[in-house]
């Protein structure tokens, strides 16, 4: 089992929430939607809360050339469509929870990495909260200065690190499930925002 998944299994009250993971280490955006696709069966799930973070993979893509930063966007876009056809037991689709990718751990190789997460991958993924009226969990402010949450490669987290992650994500979830009878998806927005500041 992953670490944050089962750290936040013995966050939250697991007789009433059941965690499903559409997930497997090193995918980036391209490669999660062909993941994605290869599942059929996820579509026909009732999902209330989506937790979404994908970034930190297409870094070393956009370094290499390999995708511009249009492509990426277009691969977040895609994904936020299937997972809005998906069914909800609570919302009339379910919230989506979307992070902003973590910096690398600070180190003289890492400078050209975590300017791109700064300046390119992290704006989109916010400008896509907006756009697509997603809730935003932001992650790299809250790992910037933190390099003691690192393995010593300075890209995946420790015991620490993932913890954290949990603990975040839990809060998120806690108070979007306390949101759920908010009928104006505006004003949904505005109480997350104001309760958020934990």
């Amino acid at each position: 089992m992953r670490p944050v998944p089962l750290y936040l299994r013995r966050l939250l009250p697991l007789t009433h929430i059941a965690i499903k993971e559409w997930a497997q280490g090193g995918l980036s955006s391209a490669t999660y939607f062909s993941f994605f696709q290869a599942h059929p069966h996820w579509r026909r799930e009732k999902v209330d809360i989506i937790l979404f973070q994908l970034g930190t993979n297409d870094v070393s893509l956009l370094l290499r050339n390999e995708e511009e930063e249009s492509q990426f966007i277009n691969n977040f876009k895609k994904i936020i469509k299937e997972f809005k056809k998906i069914k909800s037991h609570y919302f009339r689709r379910p919230r989506i929870i979307i992070a902003t990718a973590p910096p690398f751990a600070e180190k003289k190789d890492e400078a050209e990495r975590n300017r791109l997460l700064e300046e390119v991958v992290n704006p989109a993924i916010k400008k896509l909260a907006r756009e697509e009226r997603l809730i935003l969990l932001d992650q790299w402010s809250r790992f910037k200065d933190r390099p003691d949450w690192y393995h010593p490669d300075g890209v995946h987290p420790n015991s620490e690190g993932e913890k954290f992650i949990a603990r975040s994500w839990s809060r998120t979830i806690k108070l979007v499930w306390l949101s759920r009878k908010v009928k104006s998806y505006k004003k949904f927005l505005r109480e997350f925002k104001f309760k958020a500041n934990y």
